[in-house]
């Protein structure tokens, strides 16, 4: 409800749910898009750009995420929001070691926990890799 208010208020009363709804859907497949990105540039899973687009391909019209988006309930609404905050929390974990890191991944995984409980497990392997020692990732990466 928090995410739709500022809609609500801009567009009205009259805002349908599937709008919305196939709104964060879409948002979601840009996420992975930049998520395959950015495991390419750390290392962490090296994929041509010919793999990401496929991978991002399969998640658009190969995943549940084609399933959910169309059809507007709440229930798919909040499935959809969740997979797109764990997604904001994993590019902000790789993207940023700093302490905006921290906060921000720790912001994003809080709000997917507000969606569905069970996403607290995403956090264990962001924690791990956030909290890691430094410079772990740069040495393992030289022997791959």
């Amino acid at each position: 409800a928090v995410v739709l208010l500022p809609l609500i208020a801009v567009f009205g009363v009259g805002l349908t749910d599937i709008t919305y709804t196939a709104v964060f859907g879409a948002i979601t497949v840009g996420l992975t898009a930049r998520l395959l990105a950015l495991l390419d540039e750390t290392g962490l899973a090296p994929l041509s750009v010919a793999r990401r687009g496929l991978l991002t391909i399969s998640v658009a019209f190969g995943s549940v995420v084609l399933i959910l988006s169309p059809v507007g309930k709440l229930w798919f609404t909040a499935q959809l929001i969740g997979w797109g905050c764990v997604l904001l929390a994993a590019i902000v974990a790789l993207g940023r070691t700093d302490r905006w890191g921290y906060l921000l991944c720790g912001l994003a995984l809080g709000c997917a926990l507000a969606t569905r409980n069970a996403l607290v497990f995403n956090g264990i392997w962001l924690a791990y890799y956030l909290l890691r020692p430094s410079g772990w990732h740069r040495s393992s990466r030289r022997a791959c």
